[in-house]
């Protein structure tokens, strides 16, 4: 950055000098020729400073955007990993029977799962699961006390 302002300092200061030059070759000097020279070199350096910050925004937002990107990558192979953990231990499979409402998503390490029956009536809860991604553990919330515990919790 510190590069880039040196650069159109010298850039602005080399046009007024060859403005100025011109002119005391000519031997007329008005400050019309010259102001409109500063003007110029002015508008030169400031178009250029805003393409640089343009460049440098959408720099900082395509790194973001990947850095998002990659989180939301992670966060669905989680949450796919606890889907299918949920399947294998428990036999509630989503689809027609069942749906699974994902419900939060911790620090990228616990997914929390809503198992509930598909019905058009009432949709009830077959339970509250939590997926450990560290660990590949699965834990149930106990509906007793509300603490998740390692399944099977209700027998």
């Amino acid at each position: 950055m510190k590069e880039l302002k040196k650069a159109l300092f010298i850039l602005s200061s080399s046009v007024l000098l060859v403005a100025c030059g011109g002119a005391v070759e000519n031997d007329t000097v008005s400050e019309s020729t010259e102001s409109a020279s500063v003007e110029e070199s002015m508008e030169s350096v400031e178009s250029m400073e805003s393409e640089t910050s343009s460049v440098e925004e959408s720099s900082m937002e395509s790194t973001s955007s990947e850095e998002s990107s990659q989180e939301d990558d992670e966060y669905a192979s989680l949450i796919e990993e606890a889907r299918e953990k949920i399947t294998a231990e428990t036999g509630y499979e989503e689809g027609e029977e069942f749906i699974y409402v994902v419900d939060v998503v911790e620090d990228g390490e616990f997914v929390q799962i809503d198992v509930r029956e598909n019905n058009m009536e009432v949709t009830s809860s077959r339970g509250l699961f939590r997926y450990d991604g560290e660990t590949k553990t699965l834990y149930e919330q106990d509906i007793l006390t509300g603490e998740f515990v390692e399944y099977p919790a209700n027998n």
